[in-house]
């Protein structure tokens, strides 16, 4: 009898214990992340009923990286946003900074990377381009970032359409002057219309896309943004790119005004100078002073550090970016082994050898210019790249070292 009793009250808490993992609350499941967005080419399309772009092409890696599962939605503009913020969904794409959903959601590191342009016709009158078009008639395609830029501004839109063939065709019938629109994609509908010769455009700024997920989601997955902006960059490497112009632009600029810079008396001199000084040093002492470098990064006590930055040259490669407008973020010399000479601001190593900039200017030999691929920076929410220069001897014609400058891109294709 007693083992009976026993037996059955092992199969009790069997039971038991089978109730409390069947029944455990599902706030330690995984929790699917809804997504909502809208048709957007190029960034957001449908092919063959299949959701395809840009974005979700980067979105689908982000959370492959992440190892979590999500689900998308199509769904107008107005409505995804209004779902994000009453937490029927968590979050939505591809998107630029809105101050009025920044209240209630955060923006993610850019997916996609928009390049916006004014496009008018050749002949419109130059009183109308004064004070970035404020007085021409504005078209805008409805539902979008450039609708939301513009009215925040204090722009007054004639008109808002549905597509961008709409608002070729308005241009085309003199309804509307002007149109503020992704550039690559206005552009192919212009040469899909036959009437690409007839427009002139004139680059506006670069518009970092990203999702915007809700505080509320944020407040109870405190690590997953974090986690999300790391994998976004491995992601977006297709995504987030110089085009042809922009290179062409920038490569412009480097045998124009940076060459110059590169070739001042006090660059060539102090690059000589540390030639000499560096000649004999042994792989181990190279070693020593790059660790050096990097522990003095962390301490408060930085003498190689500071002789360095209180050199002549680098007080010229100060002047020279503070002269610049924004244009320059960071300027800096290296030497033939690649050891920094001079600097604007503090670099995170003191030996660039190993890196590109390094490889494709003074390995390459004289005149070589390396124009790398263009970079977010979340601080100062723009876009850099950097444009790297070998720099030679004039007297003797060999290369003795590099210089690199931190370009502000959207102020190159503004300025140039």
């Amino acid at each position: 009898m007693a083992v009976t009793m026993r037996i059955a009250k092992f199969w009790g808490i069997l039971v038991l214990i089978g109730f409390i993992v069947n029944n455990e609350p599902a706030a330690s499941q995984e929790v699917s992340i809804e997504l909502r967005t809208h048709i957007s080419p190029p960034y957001q399309v449908k092919v063959d009923e299949v959701l395809t772009g840009e974005a979700i092409e980067s979105i689908k890696c982000v959370f492959n990286t992440l190892d979590k599962n999500y689900n998308i939605k199509l769904m107008p503009w107005n409505r995804a946003i209004k779902e994000v913020e009453t937490e029927v969904a968590h979050g939505y794409f591809a998107v630029a900074e809105d101050n009025n959903v920044n209240l209630f959601a955060k923006l993610s590191a850019p997916l996609v990377l928009e390049k916006w342009a004014w496009f008018f016709k050749n002949d419109l009158h130059p009183k109308k381009q004064q004070n970035s078009f404020k007085q021409a008639i504005i078209g805008v395609k409805s539902d979008s970032n450039e609708a939301n830029w513009l009215s925040d501004r204090g722009y007054k839109i004639a008109t808002k359409a549905r597509s961008l063939a709409l608002l070729v065709h308005q241009l085309e019938q003199g309804r509307i002057e002007v149109v503020l629109t992704n550039s690559q994609a206005f552009n192919r509908e212009l040469i899909k219309q036959g009437v690409e010769n007839n427009y002139t455009s004139i680059f506006t700024k670069f518009t970092p896309l990203g999702v915007y997920f809700s505080n509320n989601f944020l407040s109870k997955n405190p690590l997953f943004l974090h986690r999300f902006n790391q994998a976004v960059g491995p992601c977006t490497s297709q995504q987030i790119k110089l085009t042809d112009q922009d290179r062409l632009l920038l490569l412009q600029l480097a045998n124009s005004r940076l060459r110059a810079i590169a070739h001042h008396p006090v660059v060539i001199n102090t690059i000589i100078e540390q030639n000499a000084k560096h000649r004999m040093l042994t792989l181990q002492q190279e070693l020593s002073l790059d660790q050096q470098w990097l522990g003095e990064l962390k301490n408060n006590e930085q003498p190689l550090i500071n002789s360095v930055l209180a050199n002549n040259l680098s007080s010229y490669l100060k002047k020279i970016k503070k002269e610049s407008n924004g244009l320059f973020a960071e300027v800096f010399v290296m030497d033939i082994k690649g050891f920094n000479v001079g600097q604007s601001d503090i670099t995170s190593d003191y030996w660039q050898g190993d890196e590109s900039k390094y490889k494709n200017t003074v390995l390459i030999g004289k005149n070589a210019i390396f124009i790398d691929e263009i970079q977010y920076d979340e601080s100062s929410q723009h876009f850099q790249a950097q444009v790297s220069l070998s720099i030679a001897d004039p007297k003797t014609g060999r290369v003795i070292g590099a210089i690199t400058f931190g370009i502000d891109v959207e102020k190159a294709l503004q300025q140039y």
